[in-house]
């Protein structure tokens, strides 16, 4: 109530700034609300590694990695992120490097507010190539979304750069789970103009596959289906999902975004609507024969234990959140089936295609109404853990949560 109160004395120009990423709202000397730039509050140690990324510039012949460091280090200190993304946006070097401030999740108030964090990685070429069929999809997709046209948005940017990476480091905001893909900059301004850009990290899926996907399969899925889960079907809706979090609502009429509108319920909400419409579009592409069919009950297989897999981060956290709605609205549609004398899950393929189209349309129209009250409903009554699935969670006790990686490429330099 006070910050809505006090944003309401602001100029319309800084109340964007109040409810945007790169600055603190804190309290002055007699205890009233005030905002401060990152590059303010956080002077110190940013021009550190601004200074840092400046020498890194110089190493480097690669033109676009050469700009995107040097523009990145001065956004450090100008607080100005605008032509830092974009030179981002267009990094071709083998070097794969994304810095700054992106996710909201640590901002428990109303997801508004950017942690900074680092990822490096080797751009794996081969895997690239295969991916760019996706990069031309998106206006089709969005074109085709099980939502009113009112909501469609006629101008996706088609050019989306998707890189897939094994990655050699992290640093910042990355406790937690471990990410394996990332769809950035999440700026609707710059995304507006200029698209996102998509990276997996293959080598992280590859290693949370092995190590908890499948001992969780074998615990929870059904014997006439537990094969059916693989590390394909697994990657490739980790693509889609990051690619669909580029489409559906973003921009109100009401001039706010979907994400001002939301608030706190908006992290959860956008994983879910990344997760069903990815999983909608994944069924879309096979159907026009872009994917192999072969793939079709895979993953939708491989998609439940993954839902298990993100519950197991907790309800707190906004991908297990969002995934626990998804599992619960499919288990009460019987999309999903839970077998008595198994104790474990199964998909029902003939009705699971209809319901994962109708959450999809659910929860676009949520966002395109900017409705957080009906988000709330949504997450309230299903973002629960039920009695069934928690009998299988207690199976899981040997099982990791998730991974610890170690990158020995920087121990000796660190």
């Amino acid at each position: 109530e006070e910050f809505s109160t006090w944003i309401e004395t602001l100029s319309e120009e800084d109340q964007k700034k109040a409810r945007g990423y790169f600055h603190v709202i804190t309290r002055d000397s007699n205890n009233q609300l005030t905002m401060k730039p990152y590059s303010e509050e956080y002077n110190d140690l940013l021009t550190q590694v601004s200074s840092l990324l400046q020498e890194a510039s110089e190493l480097t012949e690669n033109t676009s990695l050469k700009a995107y460091l040097t523009a990145r280090a001065n956004s450090l200190l100008s607080n100005d992120y605008y032509d830092s993304e974009v030179k981002w946006l267009h990094l071709d070097a083998p070097i794969d490097v994304t810095f700054g401030p992106y996710e909201v999740y640590q901002d428990k108030l109303f997801n508004a507010k950017s942690s900074f964090e680092a990822f490096v990685g080797i751009r794996d070429e081969e895997e690239t190539e295969k991916l760019k069929m996706f990069q031309s999809m998106m206006q089709e997709l969005e074109d085709n979304l099980p939502e009113d046209k009112k909501y469609k948005n006629n101008n996706v940017k088609v050019n989306t750069p998707i890189k897939v990476i094994e990655l050699v480091c992290t640093g910042g905001d990355v406790g937690g789970c471990q990410t394996i893909a990332f769809c950035l900059p999440n700026d609707e301004k710059v995304t507006r103009e200029h698209g996102s850009k998509l990276v997996l990290l293959k080598n992280v899926s590859s290693a949370k596959h092995e190590l908890i996907m499948v001992p969780i399969s074998k615990e929870t899925v059904c014997e006439d289906q537990v094969d059916l889960v693989n590390f394909e079907s697994f990657f490739t809706h980790t693509l889609c999902h990051e690619c669909c979090h580029s489409i559906g609502p973003h921009d109100l009429p009401n001039g706010k975004t979907v994400r001002n509108s939301m608030e706190e319920c908006y992290s959860a909400i956008e994983e879910a609507k990344a997760d069903i419409v990815g999983l909608w579009a994944l069924q879309y592409l096979m159907d026009k024969g872009m994917i192999s069919k072969d793939l079709e009950q895979s993953i939708y297989v491989s998609f439940m234990v993954g839902a298990i897999r993100s519950i197991r981060f907790g309800l707190d956290e906004a991908h297990g959140k969002g995934l626990a709605v998804q599992f619960n609205y499919l288990l009460t549609k019987k999309a999903f089936l839970y077998d008595e004398n198994e104790k474990k899950f199964r998909v029902d393929f003939d009705n699971v295609k209809k319901h994962v189209q109708d959450l999809a349309g659910i929860i676009l129209t949520l966002q395109g109404d900017g409705d957080k009250q009906g988000a709330k409903q949504l997450l309230d009554e299903h973002g629960i853990i039920s009695e069934n699935l928690q009998q299988c969670l207690q199976r899981l006790q040997d099982v990791p949560v998730d991974i610890a990686p170690e990158y020995p490429a920087i121990t000796d330099i660190c």
